[in-house]
């Protein structure tokens, strides 16, 4: 069983990645796909901004970190990939390409008016992906 999880930096990707992990562990032959997307805006960011203010590179090399650590822990094999784009679609776009069973992702709890205008990476998921979706609050 093939399980992504979407990443990007926040505590509730963390969360999901532990959740993803946990699941795993518990399925013979499972393993779990970390998923994080830099878009266009992020890499423009990160070329501007200095060490000393921290990228957006560290915070998703130290929630790596951790998943790597929890996965050695409960014996779950382990994939890293960094897509770039939009992260719903270049998302889905994997999903379907690796043929993923499972993606695990975390909400991050947009206002009412946010996801009016905006929408979630979350919800375009869940209404357009082609694979069952876990949301971890």
């Amino acid at each position: 069983m093939k399980i992504g999880v979407a990443m990007d930096g926040s505590f509730h990707a963390e969360r999901a990645a532990k959740y993803a992990i946990d699941l795993a562990s518990k399925i013979e032959g499972a393993r779990v796909e970390l998923l994080t997307v830099v878009t266009y805006d992020q890499m423009k960011k990160e070329h501007l901004l200095t060490p000393s203010h921290g990228t957006l590179e560290v915070q998703r090399k130290k929630v790596f970190k951790r998943a790597v650590e929890w996965a050695e822990e409960a014996n779950v094999e382990l994939k890293q990939t960094v897509l770039k784009g939009d992260p719903s679609k270049m998302i889905m776009q994997y999903a379907e390409a690796v043929d993923l069973d499972l993606l695990v992702i975390g909400s991050r709890g947009l206002n009412a008016l946010q996801e009016v205008v905006l929408g979630s990476v979350s919800q375009k998921l869940v209404k357009h992906i082609g694979c069952p979706v876990t949301v971890v609050k």
